[in-house]
């Protein structure tokens, strides 16, 4: 399942959009079975119900424009089941939770077995007038970053004149009272939540405005409010990337073959930042030759990329070597992973989001104990888009810490760049029935890793933290990294044969 947690790219757009007019306000939700093709086989086929629930864009004016939120609900498959559902708050921002219907991840397929599920396009996203800038071209590579901008601004800007919406109404706490309409609607009293990445602040900030509607909350790689992306993405990633090196040197093969990680990083990143470099590949997928401008800062980002996976933080170290030599091809890799999480994103929500929520807020101070390895700056580009694109609003307690007293499982990664165990551990402090599970294997959004799986669905069904034993989760160690081509299992068998 792709959640993936304040993904930023520029992209090309298509702002053409088919709007429907306003559907009477005083129309009710009606869920009707979905149709096959939008099933997951084997595990929701036939048992989906889809509809659509008009709201007010603007709450204050119930007479003025309309929106229609799309939901999905897999009813559960018990025959007695719990009448408190599990409500699915998905990351990015900009990701559509519906999307995840057709590949429902483990956990919420166990959940489903005594409780109902509910998935909603957080308005902007999905089906839910979404706030859409999809690329018309292939990107161009071959482009400087300062080209790359003025592009990105140019394509965005004819994006925002398409949109049929008043984008100051799309901020968080606006979707967070669409989700307790949905509540309202479906007639549950009570709901358990479960947010990722991005969906734990929805999680907190829906905690913090209906806290009576809540039963429990598990919320996995904390992006709390006080997050400010992007200006603690270079301290975070960094945090990573070193957390990951230093498997390497408790690695003798890893440690021998690539010596000092960071040292050769960070040199890496500077000098294809003085000295970018012109590259011809072929494409991974399309085979066809494109032409790269490879700089510090486009390798930066990809490594930040790889480190969101389990199964591709391993492979940096060969990576970076690889490119340190002049070989670029396993970075390149890594652009279909890019491409594809920009095409599951709906980018005018997400940038709406973090204008609002992040970017624009004043800048913290960083007292760097040692230089950045990634030198990766995330921040000016994206002021420069929020220089531009209509600011949404927000109470005025807003970014103050979210209190509440409902039973919360925190999850975080001990690899995470984006949301790691600090921000959980930050959010924890006004959540006083809350537990923290830092997990050492895990990289971003780890429910379904190892364990986890049955933990929570536990804790749901008695939604109390204190007495979970979460000894099996020192189990779930961090995947070896690779000191060959071969990978990490048949290189300590060859020994010093790293060809």
């Amino acid at each position: 399942m792709a959640l993936t947690a304040f993904f930023f790219t520029a992209t090309a757009c298509d702002s053409t959009q088919s709007v429907s007019p306003p559907p009477d306000p005083t129309a009710q939700l009606s869920l009707r079975p979905c149709s096959a093709e939008r099933l997951n086989p084997g595990s929701t086929s036939g048992r989906a119900e889809c509809g659509k629930l008009s709201v007010a864009e603007n709450p204050e004016a119930p007479e003025g424009r309309h929106i229609e939120l799309n939901i999905v609900r897999l009813p559960a498959i018990a025959s007695s089941p719990k009448p408190d559902s599990l409500f699915i708050l998905t990351g990015g921002p900009g990701e559509a939770a519906t999307d995840l219907v057709e590949r429902l991840p483990p956990l919420f397929r166990d959940a489903n077995r005594q409780r109902d599920l509910v998935f909603v396009d957080q308005r902007g996203t999905g089906e839910s007038n979404p706030l859409d800038c999809a690329p018309k071209e292939p990107m161009d590579y071959s482009l400087s970053a300062q080209e790359s901008q003025a592009m990105q601004d140019s394509l965005l800007r004819g994006c925002l004149a398409g949109y049929d919406a008043d984008l100051r109404f799309y901020t968080t706490p606006y979707a967070m009272d669409d989700i307790n309409r949905v509540r309202e609607a479906l007639d549950y009293d009570h709901i358990n939540l479960w947010g990722g990445s991005y969906g734990t602040r929805a999680a907190l900030v829906y905690m913090r405005r209906h806290p009576d509607t809540v039963r429990s909350a598990v919320l996995d790689s904390l992006a709390p409010i006080g997050i400010q992306l992007p200006h603690h993405a270079l301290v975070d990633a960094d945090t990573a990337l070193r957390n990951l090196f230093g498997l390497c040197e408790q690695d003798a093969a890893c440690q021998q073959r690539f010596g000092d990680l960071e040292s050769t990083t960070r040199q890496l990143v500077a000098d294809l930042d003085d000295r970018p470099r012109r590259v011809s590949v072929e494409h991974p997928l399309t085979q066809e030759r494109i032409q790269l401008n490879v700089s510090g800062q486009w390798l930066a980002s990809l490594i930040r990329l790889a480190l969101y996976q389990r199964d591709l933080g391993p492979i940096l170290p060969l990576a970076i070597e690889s490119a340190a030599a002049g070989d670029f091809r396993p970075f390149v890799l890594l652009l279909t992973l890019a491409e594809d999480l920009s095409e599951s994103i709906s980018i005018g929500m997400q940038i709406t989001i973090l204008c609002a929520e992040d970017v624009t807020r004043p800048a913290p101070e960083h007292n760097l104990e040692r230089a950045s390895i990634l030198q990766l700056d995330m921040l000016d580009g994206m002021r420069a888009t929020c220089e531009f694109w209509p600011r949404g609003e927000l109470p005025e307690d807003y970014f103050e810490p979210v209190y509440s007293d409902a039973p919360v499982l925190l999850l975080s990664g001990e690899l995470d760049p984006v949301t790691p165990p600090r921000w959980a551990d930050y959010a924890g402090r006004t959540l006083p029935n809350s537990r923290h599970i830092r997990v050492p294997g895990a990289h971003h959004v780890s429910s379904n890793t190892g364990c986890l799986n049955d933990l929570i669905i536990e804790f749901i069904d008695a939604p109390s933290a204190a007495n979970l034993d979460t000894e099996c989760v020192q189990a779930i160690e961090p995947f070896p990294p690779f000191v060959s081509r071969a990978g990490p299992a048949m290189s300590k068998r060859d020994g010093d044969n790293h060809d």
